[in-house]
């Protein structure tokens, strides 16, 4: 299975791979190498900071064309307080701009996604969740579409994400 990582900057993308292999590792074993694949920041970050920084969107195509590659896709919340680094990180504002551009090239080419809050151990564990919930579907290769629903306080559930986000961008877009 392969695993896309997605989020803007100071989001826990690292963390979130680190916690995952170490976790995939101690339940699988040494297998989990050869059985799970995780992208922390694959190729499509790298085009939307490149539309964001440069106003380029060229790298789009490419960037598009291997992400449909991937099994699952895991977005970063933005519930982790940002911090600088001295070196790539740029601002808050920077991230909320790359977070929002994030999950309108997601919402706009209809790519599906789940996303990922939480600190430390919870983190990994709504992450490692999905993955398992993943990897029984695609066991299981059912016809019928899945009624499994994302349930929890801070609300993973990719579909209630995008209903918000689709408000936000229309509530935006009214302002003069």
């Amino acid at each position: 299975m392969k695993i896309a990582i997605l989020g803007a900057e100071c989001t826990g993308k690292t963390q979130l791979a680190q916690g995952l292999t170490q976790a995939l590792v101690s339940r699988i074993g040494d297998t989990a190498s050869k059985v799970f694949l995780i992208a922390d920041t694959p190729a499509l970050m790298a085009a939307i900071h490149h539309d964001v920084l440069f106003n380029d969107a060229s790298w789009y195509p490419a960037a598009l064309e291997q992400h449909h590659g991937y099994d699952l896709t895991l977005v970063m919340g933005l519930d982790l307080p940002w911090a600088p680094n001295g070196v790539q990180r740029d601002s808050p504002r920077s991230q909320s701009k790359v977070d929002a551009r994030l999950r309108e090239v997601l919402q706009t080419k209809q790519l599906d996604y789940t996303v990922v809050y939480g600190t430390g151990a919870d983190r990994t564990d709504c992450a490692l969740q999905t993955i398992l919930h993943c990897t029984k579907k695609t066991h299981t290769r059912s016809t019928k579409p899945s009624a499994w629903r994302w349930s929890c306080e801070k609300c993973s559930d990719s579909d209630c994400e995008h209903r918000l986000f689709s408000e936000l961008i229309t509530s935006d877009s009214m302002r003069v």
